[in-house]
């Protein structure tokens, strides 16, 4: 009987100490969670930029890393780290140190579409990754080569309605948002487009301005030199509003076909553990550096749109877009290996 007694107080002992360590344990991590975030940061800041230097995410980091650090009170170091289409950079950041010293500069490329189209979305494990702030976007304009004899939208797609063999359409790859833009202006004007897949934006520009291709997506900043030379026509803008780069360019809303609107993001994103008060001061601090007149002035002759909305505005334009791409790839059946 006695025994029994004491077998039943060592487990209630046992259980009062395991209740008492566990309680232990969250206040030292609660107590070293305040402490991390009083002292972020205590050393330079790595931006990764998982393309090579002179694209758009580059030149946004570049531009804006000696501006935040100005906030942070520590350098930014700006490392690009390329390869897979921006995958390697995206998944090693999002599999890195939680502790806000190594963050991404994310675009829904990685981080959306490309899960999306190897099933992997919107549950990637390899891009465990929170949202910081959303420094800008920038629409896609719908180009076309000699081959097209009107610059208008309507007129086009009257055209490939009545074309045989089809309009064709080139792209920077199978899967590419160009690939998808073109996929997207298929369903909703119901014309049927001939995808020609090319390793990259420049030898797709090269085969349209050429006439041997009769249409191209690309960016605003990567478009408009080649429509203000006259290399390109410029048919719509697929935005809400006109580009200041493509001022004469309507947008496909102003010309009857207001779904068509294709926008790439550029943002800020940390593993996903990385403590809420470190993601708070990030996105306090990035926000704050795009309200700088000079930066602004300068992304905005990049031909992006300057945005700089919080992370929970971040986290529901993901939503948002992974809806969207994920419709139209399902739709246009899309696939990659």
């Amino acid at each position: 009987m006695r025994h029994t007694s004491i077998s039943k107080f060592r487990a209630v002992m046992a259980a009062v100490m395991a209740a008492v360590m566990a309680a232990a344990c969250l206040i030292i991590a609660s107590v070293s969670g305040s402490v991390a975030a009083q002292t972020y940061p205590a050393r330079p800041v790595r931006l990764i930029v998982p393309y090579a230097p002179g694209g758009a995410p580059d030149l946004i980091a570049r531009a804006v890393a000696p501006v935040v650090a100005e906030q942070l009170g520590q350098s930014v170091v700006v490392e690009n780290r390329t390869g897979a289409n921006g995958m390697i950079a995206t998944e090693a950041v999002a599999r890195g140190a939680a502790d806000g010293y190594t963050l991404l500069l994310a675009s829904d490329g990685p981080v959306i579409i490309t899960p999306l189209l190897r099933g992997e979305a919107p549950a990637n494990p390899k891009i465990r990754l929170a949202p910081v702030t959303l420094l800008a976007d920038s629409s896609f304009a719908l180009l076309a080569g000699p081959s097209i004899p009107s610059t208008a939208l309507q007129p086009l797609i009257a055209l490939a309605r009545d074309r045989a063999p089809p309009l064709s359409f080139a792209s920077s790859g199978i899967g590419s948002q160009h690939h998808l833009a073109g996929e997207l202006l298929s369903m909703i004007a119901q014309i049927k487009l001939l995808h020609i897949p090319y390793k990259g934006f420049g030898d797709a520009v090269t085969d349209v301005s050429a006439g041997r291709v009769d249409l191209l997506f690309g960016t605003i900043p990567a478009a408009a030199p080649h429509v203000n030379s006259g290399r390109l026509k410029g048919i719509a803008v697929a935005g809400s509003t006109r580009s200041s780069l493509l001022p004469g360019v309507p947008t496909a809303a102003e010309q009857g076909l207001p779904d068509l609107a294709v926008n790439a993001w550029f943002g800020v994103m940390a593993p996903v553990d990385t403590p809420p008060e470190v993601v708070k001061q990030l996105d306090d601090a990035f926000r704050l550096t795009l309200q700088a007149e000079v930066l602004r002035a300068s992304l905005t002759k990049m031909g992006l749109n300057v945005i700089g909305s919080d992370r929970n505005a971040f986290a529901a334009r993901i939503r948002q877009d992974t809806q969207q791409w994920a419709r139209i790839i399902r739709t246009s059946g899309v696939k990659v290996e």
